[in-house]
């Protein structure tokens, strides 16, 4: 709500801001989890906020089917550490009624009424930045976005968007500041050379630049007009409009409701002292995609103290202005429908007089202050949404989701819920590829194949756990007997299949008592094959690796010439109807 920092020196750049820091900084949040006093939200905070900044956290009411005023709704005035702030959120429409929502004088506050001793300085009017405890110099300044400077919370120089207080004798307080800038208070006219008067007081200052780039403000405070006489009230300064913020599908009402944060106006008439100044209108957000009806939208300045001077002698400085506030749209245009004023306040005048050159509806060098604006395109920070996180994954046949509720099997766009460390939902979006590959394997008498294609192979031993060094093709025919599978991988993924029991292709030399005679071997390539006792049924050819070469029917012969004219050491695998019988087959 503040921490900025203002000139201090005393000179007429007293209040110049000199740095925001973070005063106006908001954003819209979600807390998801409250353990004792921490509060734990949606999302990252988007700003810095300072504990000298006057941070507060206000409560935002959430309408899911539209909502109807049956009242006049409003929020808690500022009371220098929180409130004025009302802030609404309704999916659907919100009626307004006949009624109004309003935080018209509900922003930073006036300076206080304090009543100062009668001295003053004949000949030079001063301009003095001086102690609310000061004797006879308590005008207070209004409040505005900077903390009051220890010793110079009082006398003319703004407090930032504060109004300056009136200077000694009977002068008028500035008006505050939003957008618009606020209105120097009038000066008390000196009857004669050695009568008390004062000057007039200095503007408070504009926040447009920063409210342009997307901060909010409450209104200033008008300063105090100074007052030294007991008995006379009005001297105080008035209060700003404070900030609503509006979330809605559509606004409808009638022309009698409205939405309002107007800065106070002064009294009507402040009696032998030096009147207060107007309060400076407030800011209203509304992100809000439709205003159909005619109703009344105002966030403007408010009016300076005028001042009635009784008796002779008397002219006292009237209050200054207000600056007019901002009423900001996130839409591109400006709706029709509505009433939309963002005027500044008027100067105080004198309104009875019975000293000579001292005129009724003079302002003694008070000033009014300046209108505020319309914006459209108002970004509003809502940083409440659930943030959706993406991400680009590639997975082999299936993806098990992180949360581990759902395993997807294709390729595709998903989304995923998590809780993250504060307890709040994040949400994944998935761009997922599937690569799918086939694991499944087949056995074609103890030759084990692989079904997948364009891939690559490792065969391995389920027993032992090990890779088979060189059993990298499709098909593998084991020299042992055990259990293997097959690792096959394809675009960076890998899959491994289930492992089957093989009988291993054992190789024998030439054995008499087999009953199976393989003549000559070595051979050239041309070779026989009988059987004493058993009919042959069929003769096939491995490489040592377990690959199959070559087929011949030998079925129902007793012996059967057979040509391979591939040089080197293969398997020769006899089936008789009796039995199996693996032979080493040598070519030369």
């Amino acid at each position: 709500m503040q921490g900025a920092v203002i000139d201090e020196t005393l000179s007429d750049n007293f209040g110049t801001i000199n740095n925001y820091n973070n005063a106006g900084r908001y954003e819209l949040q979600r807390i998801c989890r409250i353990t004792g006093n921490q509060l734990f939200f949606q999302n990252q905070f988007k700003y810095a906020y300072q504990e000298s900044g006057k941070i507060q956290l206000v409560r935002v009411p959430e309408y899911q089917n539209g909502i109807s005023l049956t009242g006049i709704l409003t929020g808690k005035s500022w009371d220098g550490s929180s409130g004025g702030i009302v802030a609404i959120k309704c999916n659907g429409t919100l009626d307004l009624d006949a009624f109004s929502i309003t935080m018209t004088g509900k922003g930073f506050r006036g300076g206080e009424a304090l009543a100062s001793g009668g001295g003053c300085i004949f000949v030079n009017q001063t301009t003095q930045y001086t102690d609310r405890n000061s004797t006879n110099d308590r005008a207070l300044k209004g409040e505005g976005i900077a903390n009051y400077i220890t010793g110079k919370e009082a006398s003319r120089g703004p407090q930032a968007n504060g109004g300056g207080g009136g200077n000694n004798h009977n002068g008028g307080g500035s008006g505050g500041a939003n957008y618009g800038i606020g209105g120097a208070g009038g000066q008390r006219v000196k009857s004669s050379n050695f009568t008390c008067g004062s000057v007039a007081g200095l503007n408070s200052k504009s926040m447009a630049t920063k409210i342009n780039a997307g901060r909010v403000f409450m209104g200033g405070g008008g300063g105090a007009g100074h007052g030294n006489n007991l008995g006379f009230n009005g001297e105080k300064g008035e209060n700003g409009g404070g900030i609503i913020f509006i979330i809605a599908d559509e606004i409808i009402g009638s022309n009698r409701s409205g939405v309002y944060s107007n800065g106070n106006t002064g009294k009507a008439k402040t009696e032998n002292e030096g009147g207060g100044g107007g309060g400076a209108g407030g800011t209203i957000i509304l992100d809000v995609t439709t205003i159909s009806s005619g109703i009344n939208i105002a966030a403007n300045g408010g009016t300076g103290a005028f001042v009635d001077n009784i008796g002779s002698g008397n002219c006292s400085g009237p209050g200054g202005g207000g600056g007019g506030g901002v009423v900001a749209f996130s839409g591109s245009n400006i709706p029709t429908a509505p009433n939309i004023n963002t005027e500044k306040g008027l100067a105080g005048e004198i309104a009875s007089s019975a000293q000579p050159g001292c005129n009724i509806g003079d302002k003694n060098g008070g000033s009014d202050g300046t209108d505020g604006t319309t914006l459209v395109n108002f970004k509003v920070e809502d940083n409440a949404a659930l943030k959706t996180f993406s991400s680009s994954i590639t997975s082999c046949n299936e993806y098990r989701s992180p949360s581990g509720k759902y395993t997807w099997t294709t390729s595709g766009n998903y989304s995923d819920t998590l809780l993250n460390a504060a307890g709040c939902d994040s949400v994944i979006d998935f761009s997922l590829t599937v690569v799918p590959i086939d694991t499944s394997i087949q056995k074609e008498g103890d030759v084990l194949r692989s079904n997948a294609s364009g891939v690559t192979y490792q065969w391995l031993d389920c027993n032992s756990n090990k890779l088979i060094i060189g059993a990298n093709n499709q098909e593998y025919s084991p020299t042992y007997t055990s259990n293997f599978a097959v690792i096959v991988s394809k675009n960076g993924c890998e899959d491994t299949s289930k492992c089957i029991e093989a009988l291993g292709v054992g190789i024998a030399n030439f054995n008499t008592n087999a009953g199976v005679v393989l003549s000559p071997n070595p051979s050239n390539g041309i070779f026989s094959l009988s059987t004493n006792t058993n009919k042959l049924i069929t003769a096939s050819i491995y490489s040592l690796e377990g690959k199959l070469l070559k087929t011949f029917d030998v079925s129902n012969r007793p012996m059967y010439q057979l040509e391979f004219h591939k040089k080197g050491v293969f398997i020769l695998k006899v089936e008789t109807d009796k039995n199996e019988h693996n032979l080493r087959l040598v070519i030369q």
